[in-house]
């Protein structure tokens, strides 16, 4: 055996050794600079709700204005146009968004209103004139026009109002309200609340 044979190879591992561990080190700060860049980064979430809707941008916990209109303007439509015949599609469609604390009651009174349309052979027509986000509530108004049994229609002015919420990318209803009125917006609240100080 040749010893410095062994002596140069030694030293060619050692070297070796050192170039990996540096390397290895260099890697692991490398990982550890992006791990820390990805966990502070605020992802963006796309979803197309409605095929009318360009994108829907969510964050993990928050929803643009225009979010807000969109999401508002798909779920009115779907709860102001109900036949006989899609009532059940109707529920399918708007259940997923409602949030789990008022799901049971929302449940129930849309199923209560659903079966008196079907009963009733009743047809709603909404069309959309306004939509709007104001103070954490969504506002969609239009006309309203309901259909009996012996063709008799009558039309209203309708408003939905909604407040969504953005919890980890999920966007759930945490509240709704319809009412056959102009929306109940800062503006309306400030002439009825002078009307009833008077």
């Amino acid at each position: 055996m040749k010893l410095p044979n062994l002596k140069d190879n030694y030293k060619k591992l050692k070297k070796d050794s050192v170039t990996m561990q540096s390397s290895n080190l260099l890697l692991v700060c490398c990982l550890a600079i992006s791990l820390y860049l990805n966990t502070q980064k605020d992802t963006v979430v796309i979803s197309n709700a409605n095929p009318a809707c360009n994108k829907l941008e969510i964050s993990p916990d928050h929803m643009g204005d225009d979010s807000h209109i969109r999401l508002g303007y798909y779920i009115s439509t779907y709860l102001g146009n109900i036949t006989p015949k899609n009532a059940s599609f109707v529920s399918d469609a708007v259940m997923p968004f409602v949030d789990p604390n008022i799901y049971k009651q929302v449940e129930m009174l849309l199923a209560l209103e659903l079966k008196g349309i079907v009963d009733d052979q009743v047809i709603y027509k909404f069309q959309p004139e306004l939509a709007f986000f104001e103070d954490g509530k969504t506002f969609v108004t239009g006309k309203t026009t309901r259909t009996g049994a012996s063709g008799n229609k009558d039309s209203t002015v309708r408003t939905f109002e909604f407040e969504f919420h953005v919890n980890n990318y999920t966007t759930t209803l945490k509240f709704i309200d319809v009412y056959d009125e102009l929306p109940h917006d800062k503006k309306w609240q400030k002439k009825h609340i002078t009307e009833d100080d008077e």
